[in-house]
């Protein structure tokens, strides 16, 4: 059995930029996650579900831009987990060694920012898909197609199977 886990990330950012040293080096930090959700496939097929708010404490005031795009309060945040338990649970969920798929190539940079920020270890995960590159290499992208495209292609459910 071979578990492969698809995933995507909400983050906070600052309204004021900030930086922080990583191994000798000023980094701009590209957002604090705020927000994770996932499906773990085992031989293709879904066999969990992951879904967590977590609450940032580096931008803790939710901008509003990423209100507007999440649909997230300012309350849900301040009730969410505190940001290094949601990292520790989505990791012990996803396993040490199960490779990760993103759409695009902004999810996982901006995750492991964070585990370095939460003192975690940042060579989690080991492998990772960009499926927007794989998807687009079987078929090249019309202008306007994106997720929704995608699942109507492949016949994708957005919903979770009853289990």
């Amino acid at each position: 059995m071979r578990d492969f886990v698809i995933f995507d990330m909400e983050w906070n950012m600052g309204y004021q930029p900030r930086t922080f040293q990583y191994q000798g080096v000023e980094q701009t930090l590209r957002g604090e996650i705020i927000q994770i959700g996932a499906v773990k496939l085992r031989d293709g097929q879904p066999v969990d579900r992951f879904s967590l708010t977590m609450k940032p404490r580096i931008f803790p005031r939710l901008h509003h831009h990423v209100a507007k795009v999440t649909g997230l309060t300012q309350a849900q945040l301040d009730a969410g987990v505190p940001i290094k338990e949601g990292l520790c649970r989505f990791a012990e969920w996803c396993g040490p060694d199960t490779p990760l798929g993103e759409w695009g190539q902004d999810d996982v940079p901006v995750l492991k920012q964070n585990l370095v920020l939460c003192s975690l270890d940042e060579s989690w995960p080991r492998k990772w898909y960009d499926l927007q590159r794989v998807f687009t290499s079987q078929r090249p992208r019309q202008e306007g197609e994106g997720t929704p495209f995608v699942q109507d292609s492949y016949k994708l459910r957005a919903d979770f199977p009853d289990q």
